[in-house]
């Protein structure tokens, strides 16, 4: 009998744990200026690339290096820096999983590529809680950490 109420505290336990769990979306404001931030950091590397790439009259390789340098900056530092990016470091915001806890490399690297999509810039109009297609499709979310309780 007595395994069976340890049992039923640590049952209850995990569900008071999920109970205190809350995650809020960062908002469109915050995601715009962590895109605006990253995007000029992304920028500063991307710009000298192309231009030597230019005079080298090599565009194919300009454009793999551009994208790969963008590919790179998000998934490196979101898998690095416990989901945040220069831009969402100044905002207080950073990437975890859809359940609150820290976003898996795989998750990460999803993120990057599909940022490459087109008009995923502009998916976070499509819902009402700020999630761009490159959330939803690596099952990741951006909170605002002030704001949000992760779980332990």
């Amino acid at each position: 009998m007595h395994n069976e109420d340890e049992l039923l505290d640590d049952i209850s336990f995990e569900e008071q744990s999920e109970q205190n769990t809350q995650l809020i979306t960062a908002s469109t404001g915050k995601r715009f200026l962590n895109n605006l931030i990253d995007g000029i950091v992304i920028q500063c590397f991307a710009v000298p690339i192309q231009l030597g790439m230019s005079l080298a009259d090599d565009n194919l390789t300009s454009l793999v290096l551009t994208f790969g340098a963008q590919f790179a900056y998000y998934t490196l530092l979101e898998s690095l820096n416990n989901g945040k990016t220069l831009g969402k470091m100044a905002t207080g915001t950073r990437v975890v999983s859809d359940y609150g806890y820290q976003a898996e490399g795989g998750a990460i690297a999803i993120r990057s590529l599909c940022r490459f999509v087109p008009f995923n810039a502009i998916s976070i109009f499509f819902n009402e809680n700020s999630i761009m297609w490159h959330d939803k499709w690596s099952s990741t979310i951006v909170i605002d950490e002030k704001q949000s309780t992760l779980p332990e």
